[in-house]
């Protein structure tokens, strides 16, 4: 019997092109091209167009490498081939947008998986211990990663882990949050600290900082059995921290089971994302039937 051939795999764009290329080998994929508006040199075939890249026929999922402000289109458009795909979160500059990708892939058939930025254990996030009455959530971003890619902390970082929360405590009820742009002379927050109070009776502090050097999330949660605590680190966009994400993108190609990074799971840390900034916007305790997107 002939040896099924790996997954093809077609690039756009030259963000941490060689960390990708390298996760893709270490995962025995096979790159079927890359394209890019940069004159980036590979030692694989290198695309005149997209359009290439996208209708070639050994390509059955596309990376998208390229920056936010261009990310939204090119995973458009590999959904409108049909093809699913692999990129950094957030795919697009706001929830009204990602949910509207997410309904196009959804309606051709294909997946969007989203590179999470967390190093997690093994075994993920703890589980949590019954009857939390309050916990507090804080994650230092480096401010230099702020500064290189203009990126504020909350619909970049901050929403992943509002996700976890999500996954954690359910449905939210209300928030109050205060940003501020600090350190960097642009709109885009570096300080954010918001007061969650979910429909169980779950209270507690986010804070997000992208002031200091700092990289790291710590997690503490106060039950009648005492306090859990839990930490994690970022990570840069290195091969390491990539190859699980090709894992699972070779693993959905491949007819496996879906995994919990696509976009459909994540949504809703992108949507408190916003909820934060509305509540900062109007400086008080927005409700859950007050959010307004877009």
């Amino acid at each position: 019997m002939p040896v099924r051939p790996s997954p093809g795999l077609a690039l756009l764009g030259s963000c941490n092109l060689a960390a990708h290329l390298a996760a893709i080998r270490a995962q025995d994929l096979r790159v079927v091209g890359c394209w890019s508006e940069d004159s980036v040199v590979t030692e694989n075939r290198v695309f005149a167009e997209p359009s290439q890249a996208l209708s070639h026929p050994e390509t059955q999922g596309i990376v998208v490498c390229t920056p936010l402000h261009e990310r939204e289109h090119w995973v458009r458009q590999a959904v409108r081939a049909a093809k699913p795909v692999l990129c950094v979160a957030p795919p697009a500059k706001n929830f009204t947008h990602m949910v509207q990708l997410e309904a196009e892939a959804k309606e051709a058939g294909v997946q969007i998986l989203l590179v999470s930025r967390l190093r997690l254990h093994a075994d993920g996030w703890p589980i949590r211990p019954v009857g939390v009455l309050y916990f507090s959530l804080r994650a230092d971003i480096p401010r230099h990663l702020l500064h290189d890619t203009r990126e504020g902390v909350l619909l970049h970082w901050g929403a992943e882990l509002l996700q976890v929360m999500a996954d954690r405590f359910g449905p939210l009820e209300s928030v109050y949050a205060r940003t501020r742009s600090l350190g960097i002379n642009r709109p885009e927050e570096d300080q954010v600290s918001a007061l969650l109070r979910f429909r169980n009776g779950v209270e507690g502090l986010a804070e997000f900082n992208g002031l200091g050097e700092g990289a790291g999330v710590e997690l503490r949660e106060w039950s009648a059995a005492g306090v859990g605590e839990f930490r994690v680190l970022w990570g840069t966009l290195t091969a390491q921290l990539l190859e699980p994400h090709y894992r699972e993108f070779k693993a959905l190609l491949t007819g496996g089971q879906l995994p919990g990074t696509n976009l459909a799971a994540r949504l809703e840390g992108f949507r408190w994302a916003e909820w934060l900034q509305q509540s900062a916007r109007l400086d008080r305790e927005i409700h859950a039937k007050e959010v307004v997107h877009g």
